[in-house]
């Protein structure tokens, strides 16, 4: 009896493993029909075995990646505000997903040891941040406290968005009321601090807010905000309150954050319709993948669209706003183009919420594949 014995690796790092093919029928009598059976019964694991050969040299692009990024925040560590801190946190906590993950299954030493390098030079770095920022805490900083305190870790669930949507124009973005936003938000961190009076505790949602925040046709920047309003209720919790009658009455904060990510996956998909994204819509498209990724969907998990974000690093490890001739694009402050946080320009072009921000997406992006991996083998 032949069997054929088919190696095929595991996920980067990790360690081999071979399986068994069917016993292939003995027909001495019909080689070429046993030659074709066994393609046959071959031709799924090959193709699997490609496309993971191809995802595991991606991930090894995107752990170099991140390290290179980790070595800028700490040599950088003084010029980061807490914009920038938002996605380093995110990131933070990405990569302790990763290595709880890692630490499940037979995974190669040297790949948790390079996890676990860049997680403890990261909590030094978030440290040091957090208490200079302490120091000149303002109001805007006060606020969006909760956002950098601690590292952000998103449970993964896995699941898929259906790709149904129209086009929209990029020309027409919608205004947001950044400062009406702004409170919203608050109020559901517990942030708030009404004129005169004592600071709201968190989960505190007024109809105005949810309508606001609920707000149908809304575009680019809207999008992202409204998002992260409901990203933020459900890590606090808040629809498990008293209190919370009025927002009973409308979809599941689950069902909202599917709606809000099938049109920020559509945005995306048109801002690098051509293979790239034009400089001027890179961090709306890095907030897209920022804010949905970590929420499991795997529609975000383009090949292409990863190599794409490495591609946008710089040497030192940043990732800035530049021109071909290295002139820096001047700061949006279009309330139309407001970014998910505020923008800060770093020594030598590097920009600190777009570093934070990318550093954010591409730890989602490994913790997406490492999981999609385990899951295929």
């Amino acid at each position: 009896m032949t069997v054929l014995p088919v190696i095929c690796s595991l996920p980067f790092g990790w360690q081999r493993s071979s399986f068994m093919l069917p016993p292939a029928p003995p027909s001495p009598s019909q080689p070429f029909q046993l030659v074709l059976t066994v393609l046959l019964l071959l031709l799924p694991h090959m193709s699997w075995c490609q496309t993971k050969a191809a995802e595991d040299h991606l991930i090894s692009e995107l752990v170099h990646s991140i390290e290179k990024a980790s070595v800028f925040f700490d040599e950088y560590q003084n010029n980061i505000n807490v914009d920038g801190l938002f996605g380093i946190q995110v990131g933070q906590g990405q990569l302790l997903s990763i290595d709880k993950l890692l630490s499940k299954i037979h995974a190669d030493e040297k790949l948790k040891e390079k996890i676990q390098q860049i997680i403890a030079r990261m909590e030094v770095v978030i440290k040091l941040i957090n208490n200079r920022n302490q120091k000149s805490m303002t109001s805007y900083s006060q606020r969006f406290k909760q956002l950098v305190t601690e590292p952000m870790e998103i449970p993964w669930v896995p699941r898929w968005l259906v790709d149904n949507q129209k086009p929209i124009s990029f020309e027409k973005l919608q205004v947001y009321n950044e400062e009406f936003g702004d409170t919203c938000l608050a109020r559901v961190l517990g942030s708030y601090v009404p004129e005169d009076e004592d600071q709201l505790p968190k989960c505190n949602v007024t109809k105005e807010c949810l309508d606001f925040m609920t707000k149908q046709n809304t575009t680019g920047y809207y999008l992202s905000h409204q998002l992260l309003y409901f990203n933020c209720i459900q890590m606090n919790d808040c629809a498990g309150r008293a209190g919370f009658e009025e927002f009973q009455e409308r979809p599941t904060v689950v069902d909202i954050q599917r709606q809000l990510c099938g049109k920020m996956y559509n945005e995306a998909k048109q801002l690098a319709i051509h293979g790239y994204v034009d400089l001027s819509f890179q961090d709306l498209f890095a907030e897209h993948n920022f804010l949905c990724a970590p929420l499991g969907f795997q529609n975000f998990l383009h090949a292409d669209w990863i190599k794409m974000v490495i591609s946008w690093q710089s040497p030192i490890g940043c990732f800035a706003e530049t021109t071909v001739d290295n002139t820096l694009y001047s700061t949006r402050s279009s309330p139309t183009m407001r970014k998910l946080m505020r923008e800060e320009l770093m020594p030598n072009g590097c920009l600190s919420h777009k570093s934070g921000l990318c550093y954010g997406v591409l730890t989602t992006y490994l913790n997406g594949i490492l999981r999609r991996q385990l899951y295929h083998s």
